[in-house]
Parts: structure tokens; C-alpha cells; sequence
């Protein structure tokens, strides 16, 4: 997931990867708190098999580090995609 979501972000190199799979934890443990129950939701460089998990780490990546200027976009796209895997009856 961690290539993924620097590939997403334009990054190069090493030296934010830490940071960044922090963030991409982060977003697992948000998708947690609000009642997700999916695979790959644990903590590490485990890939989620979901699409709509992958989405929404990348949207939560891109709002953290303010891409392109757009964070408020991305972290309101973030907002809806967590609601909609909330209420879907498959995550829960």
C-alpha cells in the first residue's frame, strides 16, 4: 500500500516513507473507530483487498498532505466515501 499511496501522492524517494505509512495507519485505525470491519484494516504493510479501503487511504493521504493545494477537497471526499462504507452492511 505504501507504493501505492507515494505513486499517488508524486513522491520520490525514501525519506517520507515512515511518515507516510504512519498516515496510511492512521486512516486504518479512523476506518476502525467509525466501525469498519474489513480485511487489511490492520496496522502495517498489509494491501487492503477492498477497493473502496484503498480509495479512501489514498483520499486520506492526499488530504494529510495537502496535494496539490486541494486537502479540504480530498478530506470531504474522504468524509463521504468513510460514510458510505459505514452504512454499507458489508463492512459492518
Amino acid at each position: 500500500m505504501l507504493d501505492k499511496v507515494k505513486m499517488a501522492l508524486r513522491m520520490k524517494g525514501t525519506s517520507l516513507d515512515s511518515d507516510v505509512q504512519e498516515t496510511i495507519d492512521a486512516c486504518k485505525a479512523d476506518l476502525k473507530l467509525a466501525g469498519v470491519q474489513a480485511g487489511g484494516l490492520e496496522t502495517g504493510d498489509t494491501e487492503p483487498s477492498d477497493p473502496l479501503i484503498r480509495r479512501a487511504i489514498i483520499l486520506y493521504a492526499k488530504a494529510t498532505y495537502d496535494f496539490e493545494g486541494q486537502g479540504d477537497r480530498y478530506q470531504r471526499a474522504y468524509d463521504a466515501l468513510k460514510m458510505s462504507i459505514m452504512l454499507a452492511g458489508d463492512y459492518q
